[in-house]
């Protein structure tokens, strides 16, 4: 219960956590910057998910878990302490309104209803989320049904992570010669068939 606990507030506060990310970001960088700085943030999250799970399960068998743990926790909090690092200014100007917080949330659905291409965007992110969000955890009961050992289960994590690495590093020169919607097309449809992969797993 504890576990299940500290994994639902860690994904709520991540929510936010994200959000503040990318509005934050076009205020650190200059406009025409944004897609190259974009990707360079994707590079760093790719890195991560490629060294991670090995790092974590060396750290995992050589100091423990509640030790595993509390470096987790330490190292949310050098994260949170480098924000102060930041010298420019993060927060948009907000005009101050009456409105309650109830009235904002039907305000914000209302405008998403009407916008036809962010709200087809969400819809799309939306599914793809929740197919992806189960993805780590299907490929390693698919490999555990095949006998595959766990030095093998982490190669396969680490072929998509660097998969995800190289995309990063040619996206921001893709989004310079293609149109977004031409990309948005390509990868959609791509994603589609190498998820029927999958099926046949």
């Amino acid at each position: 219960l504890q576990l299940y606990g500290a994994c639902a507030i860690e994904g709520s506060f991540f929510v936010f956590a994200n959000l503040s990310r990318f509005a934050s970001l076009p205020r650190v960088v200059a406009e025409d910057q944004v897609s190259a700085a974009m990707a360079q943030t994707n590079v760093v999250s790719y890195t991560a998910l490629l060294l991670g799970p090995a790092l974590g399960g060396i750290i995992y068998q050589t100091i423990g878990a509640m030790s595993s743990f509390l470096l987790d926790a330490l190292s949310y909090l050098v994260n949170a302490l480098s924000i102060f690092f930041i010298n420019v200014p993060l927060q948009v100007e907000r005009v101050k309104t009456n409105t309650s917080f109830r009235a904002e949330i039907r305000e914000g659905i209302e405008w998403l209803w009407h916008e036809k291409t962010v709200r087809f965007l969400n819809i799309l992110t939306a599914g793809g989320t929740m197919v992806t969000a189960g993805l780590y955890l299907l490929i390693i009961i698919i490999a555990k049904q095949h006998h595959a050992s766990s030095g093998a289960i982490g190669l396969i994590l680490a072929v998509g992570a660097a998969g995800g690495i190289a995309s990063s590093l040619y996206a921001n020169k893709i989004h310079r010669r293609f149109r977004f919607q031409h990309i948005l097309i390509a990868t959609t449809t791509l994603s589609f068939l190498i998820f029927t992969l999958y099926f046949f797993a």
